[in-house]
């Protein structure tokens, strides 16, 4: 992943979870993205990706370092996702506030069921949303029944419009964008511009919008 600081010069970084060693793959990657930090004076950031507390090990970021260093890799910066719980849970929180995150209190087998039953009838197993039907004080009953929530991003049904640059423009954007629309899928609508730089594509959902009561 690479982005800009101020001086337009480009930072990238490689993220490695540190459970384990490297592998080829995470080698290559870390090479493309080293070899193009040094081509344009840009910085190589070592982030480790440290979010599982229970597998994560100073080992292993030890050992990750290493063999960075053997490849000849040597980080202009190292950061660990945990520095930033706080800022997560501080974000966390203000989505709840702002209700666009709503709890939910299926359990994984109750999600599995209803996903097994969605496609049983050709239907795609997405989420339907019921946990915003319920109210405070059912709420309330299943925290004291022991189930905890696990928390959904809240989508409003409303049209919204994508810009896309016209490089993005490729066979499949253009097949999903003109494809057959079934009953399923949301409908497209695709709208090129006068100045034939960028492309509009207007996505309507069809779920309704419940009310976290």
């Amino acid at each position: 992943m690479s982005s800009q600081d101020s001086t337009g010069s480009p930072t990238v970084r490689f993220a490695p979870s540190p459970t384990g060693r490297i592998h080829i793959g995470n080698a290559r990657t870390a090479v493309f993205n080293w070899l193009f930090a040094l081509k344009h004076a840009g910085r190589f950031v070592l982030r480790f990706d440290d979010t599982d507390r229970e597998r994560s090990t100073v080992e292993f970021e030890r050992a990750i370092a290493s063999d960075l260093a053997w490849l000849g890799i040597v980080p202009d910066l190292v950061v660990r996702q945990s520095e930033r719980f706080d800022l997560y849970a501080h974000a966390t929180e203000r989505l709840k506030g702002s209700r666009r995150l709503y709890p939910c209190y299926e359990t994984q087998a109750e999600l599995e069921l209803r996903r097994k039953r969605q496609l049983a009838r050709g239907a795609p197993p997405i989420y339907d949303r019921s946990a915003l039907t319920l109210t405070a004080a059912e709420r309330r009953q299943l925290e004291a029944a022991g189930r905890r929530p696990h928390w959904r991003f809240l989508l409003e049904s409303r049209k919204v419009r994508i810009y896309m640059n016209r490089a993005w423009q490729s066979a499949v954007i253009r097949k999903l964008l003109h494809g057959p629309v079934t009953a399923a899928a949301p409908a497209s609508l695709l709208q090129e511009h006068a100045d034939a730089r960028v492309l509009a594509t207007e996505m309507v959902t069809e779920l309704p919008e419940p009310e976290l009561r």
